[in-house]
């Protein structure tokens, strides 16, 4: 039986991660709190990394980059801490690595959504890349697009989404910043924790995007929430406010058929799967 080794205890990802290997693997829990193994990725400090591991899953991440202290925390964590796992997967000997990106990697600064989040992912990658070329180790790196789901620890990240979601079921208007009726791709978590899933199975190696085949205007997600959950207001666009910029990623979806998984739920079956849960 394979050990797995995830990086990432409080992230929403890793419970479905978990789900998806349930009894197939032993896991080892690594993070800053509820985890086998008590760690921070800002903590320089050498971790009591378990030994005889097969898979390391980099999922922990930081996100938040409001202010300069938050900012070096954010680098230290996303570049620093994810070399760090590097380092010692080569020295125990790990067998494949699968890094948890995002797609905002990809970003330049010429992008309206390019921050310090999205440049801490690209330098990421491209220092565990380098290192693991360097040192002969294999590694997969996935891309997700913006990741939605049914769990309230979700909303956080995904307050637009959401907003939508509590006026429909409240018979409110839906309002729309603006007037650009932007483009957006959602991912949904359980279709990402699937192809984690079979990464680790097939032991994956290359960069891949994880996106949602069709990217969807702001009106048509509203409409879409409105009719799913029976709301009774209006989709409106307040001209009078800052325009909501596209956020929209095209990929021909390889991961999927490599992995023989179908194309991710789009965004009507998504949020269905969503309604039916009614939130965790």
């Amino acid at each position: 039986m394979k050990h797995i080794v995830i990086a990432g205890s409080t992230s929403n990802l890793t419970r479905y991660v978990l789900e998806e290997i349930k009894g197939k693997y032993k896991v080892t829990l690594i993070g800053r709190k509820d985890a086998d193994i008590i760690w921070d990725l800002t903590n320089t400090c050498n971790i009591d990394f378990p030994e005889d591991v097969d898979v390391l899953i980099c999922i922990a991440s930081a996100m938040k980059a409001t202010n300069d202290s938050e900012i070096y925390n954010l680098m230290q964590a996303n570049v620093k801490g994810m070399l760090n796992l590097c380092i010692l997967k080569r020295k125990k000997k790990v067998r494949h690595i699968v890094y948890v990106s995002s797609i905002y990697a990809l970003l330049t600064i010429e992008d309206s959504y390019y921050n310090f989040y999205s440049i801490s992912k690209k330098h990421a990658e491209e220092c565990i890349e380098l290192y693991c070329q360097i040192n002969k180790l294999p590694l997969c790196i996935l891309r997700p697009s913006q990741i939605y789901g049914d769990d309230k620890v979700i909303i956080e990240n995904q307050r637009l989404l959401y907003t939508m979601i509590e006026n429909a079921r409240n018979n409110q208007d839906i309002s729309i910043y603006g007037k650009n009726d932007a483009l957006k791709n959602f991912i949904f978590i359980k279709d990402v924790a699937k192809v984690i899933a079979g990464t680790i199975e097939k032991e994956i190696q290359g960069k891949f995007n994880v996106i949602c085949h069709q990217n969807f205007r702001l009106s048509q997600i509203a409409n879409t929430i409105n009719k799913i959950w029976g709301g009774k207001g209006k989709v409106l666009f307040l001209s009078n406010k800052e325009n909501i910029i596209v956020n929209a990623f095209y990929d021909d979806g390889y991961i999927f058929q490599l992995l023989n998984l179908p194309q991710p739920l789009g965004i009507y079956e998504g949020l269905e799967e969503v309604r039916k849960s009614e939130f965790k």
